[in-house]
């Protein structure tokens, strides 16, 4: 049953967030990534961050938010601008580390980005469960 609810908030998060989806398949290095993350982090869309503060990523400030909750997370205007934060972040990352593949962009996030030592994994089954839907 966990599945099956996993599975409609995420056809659900793919209607809801088609432009957001789109800017950032055409801006990411690693857009199945990005949306995995986006999708991890924000609960498939459910969160509060996601709802009330439109921040998609968990991000604790950085570009483009327009201020920042009790808690440090970022608030944004929009989710496009959540997106654009995610782009940015993304690209610094890349240039910073001198990235080259996937496989080294994720452990370099896992070691910076995430709290949580299964985070690795868990993206990755978001990315699987992403592309089986979206096939």
């Amino acid at each position: 049953m966990k599945h099956l609810i996993i599975f409609f908030l995420s056809i659900s998060l793919c209607y809801a967030t088609e432009d957001i989806e789109k800017l950032l398949k055409e801006e990411c290095t690693y857009p199945y990534i990005a949306i995995a993350i986006m999708n991890h982090e924000s609960a498939y869309g459910t969160s509060t961050l996601a709802t009330k503060y439109n921040n998609l990523f968990g991000f604790k400030g950085g570009k483009y938010a327009s201020g920042r909750t009790k808690s440090g997370y970022s608030k944004y205007s929009s989710k496009e601008r959540s997106a654009m934060a995610y782009i940015y972040f993304e690209s610094r990352i890349i240039n910073k580390f001198k990235i080259s593949s996937r496989e080294q962009y994720l452990n370099v996030l896992n070691s910076l980005y995430a709290s949580d030592p299964n985070w690795k994994q868990k993206i990755l089954k978001h990315v699987s469960t992403y592309r089986r839907i979206n096939q």
